[in-house]
């Protein structure tokens, strides 16, 4: 029974005839197609296909696989003495940027004991790069099929590096290294060129220019008659000046701990008085041992900006309590800012939460 494959392309369609081998298992699902009678080759344009035997397909396979890789990566192959001595049977050559002509020659054949030769002129097929490709698929897809003659493989190898074109001509890979040479000789003629600095010791002051400076700073520093001494200089009961840092010297100091003002609208404070209560009711969710009574301080926003209790409370009892949770983390104080007090109590049994103004 004829065993046919078919590998289909919009622009190309390959075709295999072919038996399985008395050694195939005949029980596969896909018989295994391992000796070709013949293959066909359509391309869309032509309406006759190119057909041959083993050797064509063969060939065809292999000039394929070439000429697509000197295509992509523009690196000929380098003829070997085999195939520089023999006509290939098949060859494609390149027309220009989007045509490729495919070339296939009839071989001898044997008939009556006899070799004879067509003499049919060979077969031109001037393909498209989209219809080239699409061959290099339909051999890529029978390459890929392990049904199709096992047998039959590429012998696929690098190209010594000596035949790859470099990107650059050795003029222009030169010129860099031209440049960097000449820059440097040019640089050290400019060098050579300077004359050489003198070095010279750092002159000695002059003691007598010392002490008259001396004398001119100490009598700048004593008043005279009748003149106040300067801005941070004291004077002492004899009469003597004292610099700031001398002994007896006073120092003027600045307040720099400033107390904020105190809100003490009725209003403003009941409004406070509100606002932390809902707060620290929503927040105050574990029970206590016993009623804990809190001084807390509010800003005029209401954000708690410090708490203390007023009789000793344990760590754990502390933890009861959500203030350390709602107290406002600030980096240092506005002293500008308005501020009220209020007495919290957390009270025991009951869990009733009190919120009233401070009273000193």
């Amino acid at each position: 029974m004829t065993i046919i494959r078919q590998y289909s392309l919009p622009n190309c369609k390959l075709i295999l005839h072919g038996l399985s081998s008395p050694t195939d298992n005949t029980s596969e699902t896909r018989p295994r197609l391992s000796l070709l009678m013949n293959a066909e080759c359509h391309f869309v344009g032509y309406p006759q296909p190119i057909v041959g035997g083993k050797e064509f397909f063969e060939c065809l396979l292999q000039q394929v696989n070439q000429y697509a890789q000197e295509f992509l990566s523009g690196v000929s192959h380098p003829p070997s003495a085999k195939t520089a001595a023999e006509v290939p049977m098949v060859e494609l050559r390149r027309l220009d940027s989007n045509l490729h002509r495919l070339i296939v020659r009839n071989t001898p054949f044997d008939g009556d004991s006899q070799m004879k030769t067509d003499p049919t002129s060979p077969v031109e097929l001037d393909l498209t790069t989209v219809q080239l490709f699409d061959l290099v698929e339909a051999v890529d897809q029978f390459l890929a099929d392990s049904g199709t003659l096992p047998e039959l493989s590429l012998q696929l190898k690098a190209i010594p590096k000596r035949y790859t074109k470099p990107e650059q001509s050795v003029a222009q890979r030169a010129i860099p290294a031209a440049v960097g040479v000449s820059g440097l000789a040019i640089a050290a003629i400019a060098l050579f060129a300077l004359p050489v600095p003198e070095l010279r010791r750092p002159l000695e002051p002059n003691p007598q220019e010392s002490t008259e400076t001396q004398s001119l700073s100490e009598t700048e520093r004593r008043p005279s008659a009748g003149q106040s001494p300067p801005q941070g200089v004291n004077t002492d009961p004899d009469g003597e000046n004292l610099t700031v840092g001398e002994p007896g010297a006073t120092i003027p100091l600045q307040p720099n701990l400033v107390s904020p003002p105190s809100i003490d609208d009725p209003q403003e404070i009941e409004r406070l008085q509100q606002q932390l209560f809902a707060q620290v009711n929503q927040a105050w969710v574990t029970p206590i041992s016993r009623t804990l009574t809190y001084r807390v301080t509010v800003a005029s926003d209401g954000t708690i900006i410090d708490y203390e209790a007023v009789d000793d409370v344990t760590p754990e009892e502390e933890a009861t309590i959500p203030l350390s949770e709602l107290r406002f983390q600030q980096v240092g104080s506005d002293p500008a800012e308005p501020q009220a007090d209020m007495m919290v109590i957390f009270n025991h049994p009951g869990g009733l939460l009190e919120v009233r103004p401070w009273q000193d």
